[in-house]
């Protein structure tokens, strides 16, 4: 079984050092236990030439084109037979023996989801389509979410407008996502919202020794700093 921690960034933040960060903190926890990451870049923001990053380069390096970074990125991942991805970003703290333990293998698409529309629940696949009015029952990227090579693949070649909220698509990707793969009934895929050890609620839900959370989106409600991913890493520690 395959993993591959796919992490979206972009020139300017190898430049400020915002991915240096999670080098130096929870990254290096991946390195020791032999889970594969990557940093996914565009084109058109110095493109690094660095070991652990892939540069994108049909991929503008913007935030107008993240969702085209996810599926290029989830493309390189297919043609290197991985079977599993979990994607997030550059302001995402993971603990990663956590992630290794959280049961992500029964699942075709795992994370904290922002609603409850569609049918959703913890061990069924969706059942019947959301609402147009409402955005698809989705994970959110800030924590980051799994898919499996079943889920990932219905990606592939997935337009990325033309669905729900046209003007949304291009840099909303966790949306997109949920929404392409909303649209595969015929396809039976196993979903698990984990809301509480994927969350988005700032640093009273990082992960600490006395909790089970596995990653928390650093810049929510706040704005990032490179300072949030040390702090966090100083809060497990203690």
């Amino acid at each position: 079984m395959k993993l591959l921690i796919a992490i979206s960034s972009c020139g300017d933040f190898e430049a400020n050092g915002n991915n240096q960060a999670m080098r130096d903190t929870w990254l290096k926890d991946a390195i020791a236990l032999s889970v594969p990451y990557k940093f996914f870049f565009g084109a058109g923001q110095g493109e690094p030439e660095l070991e652990d990053s892939v540069v994108l380069r049909d991929v503008p390096d913007d935030y107008g084109h993240l969702t085209y970074k996810t599926q290029a990125s989830l493309r390189w991942a297919a043609a290197r037979d991985f079977d599993f991805v979990f994607r997030c970003f550059a302001d995402t703290y993971v603990r990663v023996d956590r992630l290794m333990a959280s049961g992500f293998e029964q699942y075709d698409y795992m994370g904290d989801f922002r609603s409850e529309e569609g049918g959703l629940t913890q061990s069924e696949p969706r059942i019947q389509r959301p609402t147009l009015q409402q955005a698809q029952n989705y994970a959110s990227g800030g924590p980051g979410y799994f898919l499996s090579r079943r889920a990932y693949s219905l990606l592939l070649g997935a337009p990325i407008l033309g669905l729900w909220r046209d003007d949304l698509m291009p840099y909303v990707e966790d949306m997109w996502v949920g929404n392409i793969l909303g649209r595969h009934l015929e396809i039976p895929l196993k979903y698990f919202d984990d809301t509480h050890r994927f969350v988005n609620k700032g640093s009273s839900f990082w992960p600490t020794q006395k909790n089970d959370v596995i990653a928390s989106h650093l810049s929510c409600p706040d704005r990032y700093d490179k300072r949030m991913m040390y702090s966090a890493h100083e809060t497990w520690r203690f």
